[in-house]
């Protein structure tokens, strides 16, 4: 959804109110624009950028490229439309469409060698229209929203899989807001009573769509101690060794099977508010039926490891014995089947909550409650939420909470519990006859039912203090904030399964300083305004390590440390080594009465430790793992720049111009590069315009 189609945004870092359910973090709340009575009124707004615009450069640690791999080329087009007006005197309507697009051309990995390069090109697509009309009975709202996404791309490390990934969603809504006539109920005054209440159907689906269902990962050579000691012949047509690594050469060929997903979701919600005694009430409830579902049409089979006449001694040739995935060079020795499956699951959700805000000159507490249930879980889940503030002068307070947060996951973990594992399956040979098969292990289904286990939560504990300072009378805050995530899903081992637990846990701690101020003009020609803000935050992070995270045909693998994980199962650690300190500062400007903006931030992170690839990868349990080792990463800065410039403006319609540079001064900072992919992004520019009328 483009940008031009939000009326704000809003995000809450914590203290959420109890109306906010189904996370464990913040919330950015969007207001969407509506539709407008006064006038008709349109816009138009375009922007693109290019490669041709962007900083490239080479990014090994001894600058070389040596397989002389072209750096990518792209372009990318963003363009919205917005039309809305009266069509009687009580009723409004809008529409909004938009399209999103993207080509990029890349180098095929340099081991493959029937084409040099892939393309990737993708569109996605955005339709919106409401209705509002006022009555008597009050505010109808319908509206209906359409999203249409499609990539194609062929997989620069794999000889042949080309891959169409696509996306629909609808999303709709019936909202009626009525507002009563001030009242009493038990001797207590309300006013101001208003009554929202919304109807809304949704549904998704995204697929995965890939031009076969086996996958094999040929061994082109064999390394030891660094030095290439055999290489394949069978395989020359296509694939060829890598002299840029010191690992064996793997060419990938076939692809990984369709997969499909989706789901269907009615919800019903309604809340009151108030103003009462000395200040408001916030009663809410909804419920939630959600029908989802998981498909996989075919098995897939991934042969994952294969012995090679490099690997064994004393042998000129393999016998394969009718054995399948064979030949007088090479065989599979491990391979995983997917089972085909058609999952569904259903969830029925519940969820009611009050709220309570009173202000007594200095001193004002929001309070509230909410309960949530659903029948998978089978949790009567209750977050209690209070903020106080006290402001004993003016431009002074003091704001403390304390939160609690409960996840939404419970359909997930349905899903999961239905989808069977993949099953491995391993050979060997004898004398160079290859034998059969053999089961490693038998997996069976996922067996991480969440059903009947505690709901994930989260408390949180936040300090602020805010004011204006008296010396150039600036606003200012700082905040703490502390939450301890428990109850969190882990994965615990008995004998060859997995089972889920509770015995997660997790913890976040930061503490941030803001400032900002409008700084007087200085006497330049065309300057009228000047804002300066700043920020520092100062975080850690720490998740135990045995949280579970899903493994799957498409999951990439990475070694660190002596130990296997996917590739979101290794946030675990390198979330536990986050950027420590953080410093942000924008300059804000505008000039020729207000026709040219102005916006320049700066952001500076201190050095830390990290984890870092080593362009090296190490075959474990017939899968293929990039190895990591920790890195001391360096301090760096980076500006980013944005300018709007109105050419026309009257009191029905206008044109602007904008640009936005990021990384201005073209800094790549800790990113890193490989052989395979050595080129790195530093600057980038998108222009634009938009007029309206």
């Amino acid at each position: 959804m483009p940008t031009d189609f939000v009326e704000s945004a809003t995000l809450i870092d914590s203290n959420a109110s109890a109306s906010y359910g189904n996370f464990q973090g913040g919330v950015v709340s969007y207001k969407l624009r509506e539709a407008a009575n006064d006038r008709w009124h349109g816009s138009v707004s375009t922007d693109f950028t290019t490669s041709d615009w962007a900083g490239y450069h080479i990014g090994t640690e001894d600058g070389l490229n040596p397989n002389n791999v072209q750096r990518q080329d792209y372009l990318k087009r963003r363009t919205a439309y917005e039309i809305t007006g009266p069509i009687t005197d009580n009723i409004a309507v809008l529409g909004q469409y938009s399209t999103q697009s993207a080509s990029t051309t890349k180098d095929k990995y340099y081991r493959y060698t029937e084409t040099d390069s892939v393309r990737e090109d993708s569109k996605n697509k955005f339709y919106r229209a409401q209705v509002k009309a006022e009555t008597d009975i009050g505010d109808f709202t319908l509206e209906g929203a359409y999203t249409d996404y499609d990539q194609v791309w062929e997989n620069a490390g794999w000889r042949n899989m080309q891959v169409n990934q696509a996306a629909r969603g609808l999303t709709s809504k019936l909202e009626h807001n009525y507002d009563f006539a001030d009242g009493s109920l038990g001797g207590v005054e309300f006013s101001n009573i208003k009554l929202n209440s919304k109807l809304t159907y949704g549904s998704s689906r995204s697929l995965n769509d890939v031009n076969g269902n086996i996958g094999r990962a040929y061994k082109q050579s064999v390394v030891k101690s660094k030095v290439v000691t055999w290489e394949a012949t069978e395989l020359s047509d296509w694939c060829r060794t890598d002299p840029s690594v010191t690992i064996n050469t793997i060419c990938y060929e076939g692809a990984t099977g369709d997969k499909d997903q989706g789901q269907n979701q009615v919800s019903w919600s309604q809340e009151l508010t108030a103003d009462v005694w000395q200040g408001s009430l916030k009663l809410g409830a909804s419920y939630t039926y959600t029908d989802a579902y998981r498909r996989r049409s075919e098995d897939a089979i991934y042969y994952g490891v294969y012995t090679t006449l490099g690997d064994v001694t004393g042998i000129s040739a393999f016998n394969c014995n009718t054995q399948d995935e064979c030949s007088n060079e090479m065989f599979a020795s491990n391979k995983a089947v997917y089972k085909a499956y058609n999952i569904h699951a259903y969830l029925n959700e519940f969820s009611t909550y009050g709220e309570l805000e009173q202000t007594w000159d200095w001193f004002n507490i929001r309070a509230g409650t909410r309960l949530s249930y659903d029948d998978y879980m089978k949790n009567l889940d209750i977050s209690p939420r209070v903020v106080a503030t006290i402001t004993p002068w003016d431009d002074f307070s003091i704001s403390v909470g304390a939160n609690r947060y409960y996840n939404a996951q419970s359909l997930a973990y349905a899903i999961r519990d239905q989808r069977p594992r993949s099953q491995s399956y391993t050979r060997t040979q004898t004398s160079g006859t290859v034998n059969d098969w053999k089961m490693a292990v038998v997996t069976g289904n996922l067996g991480d039912s969440a059903s009947g286990l505690n709901t994930p939560y989260t408390d949180e504990l936040a300090f602020s203090i805010s004011g204006v300072e008296s010396l150039f009378d600036g606003e200012w805050r700082i905040r703490f904030l502390d939450r301890r995530s428990k109850d969190q899903y882990a994965s615990t081992k008995t004998g060859n399964n997995y089972t889920l637990s509770n015995d997660g846990t997790g913890a976040y701690q930061s503490v941030s300083a803001e400032y900002s101020k409008d700084l007087e003009a200085p006497d330049v020609a065309g300057l009228e305004n000047l804002r300066f803000n700043a920020s520092a935050t100062w975080s850690r992070s720490e998740v135990s390590n045995d949280s579970y995270f899903e493994d799957s045909l498409e999951d990439d693998y990475i070694w660190y440390k002596g130990k296997s994980y996917t590739r979101a199962g290794f946030s675990v650690v390198t979330g536990n080594m986050d950027i420590p300190i953080r410093l942000q500062a924008g300059l804000s400007s505008s000039w020729l009465e207000d026709a040219l903006t102005v916006d320049v931030a700066a952001n500076y992170n201190l050095g830390y430790t990290g984890a870092k690839y080593t362009d090296e990868n190490v075959t474990v349990d017939g899968k293929s793992h990039e190895i990591y080792e920790d890195f001391d990463f360096d301090a760096f800065v980076t500006f980013n720049l944005s300018a709007s410039y109105q050419v026309y403006k009257s009191d029905m319609a206008g044109l602007s111009l904008n640009v936005r540079v990021d990384n201005l001064f073209d800094n790549l900072g800790n990113a890193t590069a490989s052989t395979t992919n050595p080129w790195l992004i530093g600057r980038t520019v998108w222009v634009g315009a938009k007029a309206t009328f």
